[in-house]
């Protein structure tokens, strides 16, 4: 499970759960499987795990969508 607008590099299985069209042009295949929810919503995150869920990946601050600083409850509800 990812944020919208992350990003984390420009290898293929990294950019494979950008939602950045720009980004991923010159790409793919892209590998499937990746769940994307509103950064800073714990709420949507808490939603989006099941008993499939392998990982969460996410920035504390999101730097190239425009310096995006989440909730301050976010991180330490995420955490729990």
């Amino acid at each position: 499970v990812v944020a919208h607008n992350n990003f984390h590099g420009r290898t293929t299985t990294i950019i494979s759960f950008s939602d950045d069209e720009a980004a991923r042009r010159g790409f793919g295949p892209y590998t499937p499987g990746f769940r994307s929810v509103p950064f800073g919503d714990a709420d949507a995150l808490a939603q989006a795990i099941d008993a499939n869920t392998v990982a969460v990946l996410l920035e504390p601050i999101q730097g190239e969508a425009g310096i995006i600083v989440p909730p301050d409850d976010y991180l330490p509800r995420v955490r729990a």
